[in-house]
């Protein structure tokens, strides 16, 4: 079994998305880590360049956890993209702990 959580939304500065994550979203995670499906891909919304840190260390802490189970996120973007990401890491018993953006850009700039 696979599963998915989707982050509908979050605030727009760092501190605050963290913030609103750990108190709330995380309970909801752990929740499903506890059926211990074969993986897990955590959605977030599309959140500016700021947010990858913070979202990485949590998906990392998350994967360490719960191994064997895989716990990966997704910054959502394109809907295919990220539909396809989704798809690609069901299928992929080696990834956990990884961050996957899929707003369609080759890679992420220092802006």
């Amino acid at each position: 079994m696979h599963a998915v959580i989707r982050i509908e939304a979050l605030p727009a500065a760092p501190l605050a998305a963290a913030a609103r994550f750990y108190a709330g979203e995380l309970a909801t995670i752990e929740g499903a880590l506890a059926a211990a499906p074969a993986s897990l891909a955590v959605v977030f919304p599309s959140l500016h360049q700021g947010h990858r840190g913070w979202i990485r260390e949590a998906i990392a802490a998350l994967a360490r956890a719960h191994a064997p189970v895989r716990v990966n996120g997704v910054v959502a973007g394109l809907a295919a993209t990220t539909t396809a990401i989704i798809a690609w890491l069901e299928t992929a018993p080696g990834i956990t702990g990884q961050l996957f953006v899929a707003d369609g850009q080759s890679g992420e700039s220092a802006s």
